[in-house]
């Protein structure tokens, strides 16, 4: 197998397969379930003098992408009793709009950015999505816990918005299906209205995968998605051997 990049920006990256519709599709399911990403799990809430409610200010904490460039594992992987630094990652949010130093009418915005990873410089980015406002004299504390987690558990994990893939362009198979006249042979002699279809024609696939902004990057994205790939694979072949 055989796989062209063709065009790679910071949210999208399109390539070629040379392989059959079963392993593109194989790989969108994997990208779209399967590949593991930081989200915050875990919320405590110690100072809350803003107009949102605890419930609306953690759901929007859950929903920030995160990009973690170090090594992690699975919580339920690790062996401690709570969260440590091998299965989770720590965040401050401590924002004070003061009028002294912000004006008496200045609104403060309170985004991703403003959560500060415990120690700093641990590898985890969090995206400068807006999470919320606070206008003077309003006040936000709270300490986070992220963890890895994948789209199987909850959405806030799948790192990528869509996988699209085309193939047989050229309507090598002849599969394109057209309304069904009364005699088709003799009006659409040339098109197969069947589902007979032989796949194996198809040896050339066109992926485009979407990232969210502030996951990763797409290339990386795309790697770590092979690499479960290639281990299901192998599991299969040593259970067979």
């Amino acid at each position: 197998m055989k796989i062209e990049v063709k065009e790679i920006t910071s949210s999208n990256i399109k390539f070629t397969i040379h392989s059959n519709v079963s392993f593109a599709n194989s790989l969108r399911r994997i990208l779209l379930s399967e590949v593991p990403t930081l989200a915050i799990e875990i919320i405590e809430i110690k100072e809350n003098r803003t107009v949102l409610a605890d419930e609306m200010i953690a759901h929007r904490l859950g929903l920030i992408p995160i990009k973690h460039t170090g090594k992690l594992i699975s919580k339920n992987d690790c062996d401690c009793d709570g969260f440590c630094s091998r299965c989770s990652v720590t965040f401050k949010l401590q924002k004070f709009n003061n009028p002294e130093l912000q004006g008496s009418n200045n609104i403060v915005s309170v985004t991703g950015q403003d959560l500060v990873a415990q120690p700093p410089n641990n590898n985890a980015i969090c995206h400068n999505s807006l999470i919320l406002k606070l206008a003077p004299q309003q006040q936000i504390d709270i300490t986070c816990i992220a963890v890895l987690g994948t789209g199987i558990s909850h959405a806030k994990h799948v790192p990528v918005t869509a996988v699209g893939f085309t193939y047989d362009t050229r309507n090598k198979t002849r599969a394109t299906k057209l309304w069904i006249e009364e005699d088709v042979k003799k009006e659409w002699d040339q098109i197969n209205q069947h589902d007979d279809v032989d796949w194996n024609d198809i040896d050339r696939v066109d992926m485009d995968v979407e990232v969210v902004e502030g996951m990763g990057d797409p290339k990386d994205i795309l790697i770590k998605a092979l690499e479960i790939y290639k281990k299901k694979m192998v599991g299969i072949l040593e259970e067979l051997n």
